[in-house]
Parts: C-alpha cells; structure tokens; sequence
C-alpha cells in the first residue's frame, strides 16, 4: 500500500525534482567570484524571469546552498510588472549589486533600481533596491516638462 500512495504521489506531482538540477544549456548570463573567501555564482536561464544565486562547496565547487529570486515587494518578476530585466552584475567583498530596471503594470515608466544581494558565510540575504538617484531626477524632469508641455496647450486655446 505505501509503494502505490508513493507511485500516485509522482504521478499527480511530475515536476517535483529533489537537488538542484540546473540545465546549464539553458543558462542566459553568469559570473562566479569570492564574497570573502566564500565562493559563489549568479546566473540567469533563458525564459526565465528568476536570478539566481548560489553558495559554492570550496572542495567541489557544487552548490551547497542556492536562492532563487523571484519576486519583489510581494509582486512576481513573472506577473507583477509588464517588464523587467537586470544587467551589470558585479560581486562585492559583501555580495552581489546589480541593476534592475522595470516597467509597471500602471503606465508610469521604466524604472531603474540600483539591487543588493548580501552573502556572509553560507547565508543569501533577500533581495534590496532603492531607486537610481539619475534615474529618479530624470522622471521628475520628464514629469515638470509634461506639466509645462500641458500648460502651454492648454493656454493656447
């Protein structure tokens, strides 16, 4: 009886994989480099919206321990922005920075967002942004010339 439940269990759940298969066929981008004297990799898949970022064994360079990061502020690289893509990744003494620029699902713009990874020992912190300072100035310039654009029509009338 427990060999059947066993055998309905991955017939009902096909894609549950145990390890950390990566088809390296498939991957986009990736660097490797130490965080201290820890080593570690980022890379990206083809077709996939996800980064991610793995502690390396010093002996074997397999990977003890990977996060994959999916999300931001609650909201899925998949479903929660009409865009979103990352460049410049660059390793620190402390981690991974990198950029990442998005375009909401509300017509506001592309955003860019300066992104920190922390990685001490065998730890991967969350993910952290903060708006690109350049970035944030030119919006607010686009905004003001808008409004003036706006007003000039207006008082053309």
């Amino acid at each position: 009886m427990k060999t059947k439940t066993t055998l309905y269990a991955l017939l009902i759940f096909p894609t549950i994989t145990f390890g950390q298969d990566i088809n390296y066929a498939k991957i986009a981008e990736a660097i490797s480099s130490r965080v201290d004297t820890v080593p570690v990799r980022y890379f990206r898949l083809y077709g996939e919206a996800c980064i991610n970022i793995q502690i390396l064994d010093r002996k074997n360079w397999t990977a003890i321990k990977t996060r994959q990061i999916c999300e931001i502020d609650g909201r899925s690289f998949d479903t929660g922005f009409a865009d979103i893509h990352f460049s410049n990744p660059k390793f620190s003494e402390k981690g991974l920075h990198i950029r990442m620029s998005i375009t909401p699902l509300t017509p506001t713009g592309e955003q860019h967002k300066k992104c920190f990874i922390q990685i001490e020992r065998e730890r991967i912190s969350p993910i952290t942004c903060k708006d690109s300072y350049q970035d944030s100035q030119r919006h607010i310039s686009q905004i003001k010339n808008y409004k003036a654009t706006t007003f000039l029509f207006q008082h053309n009338k």
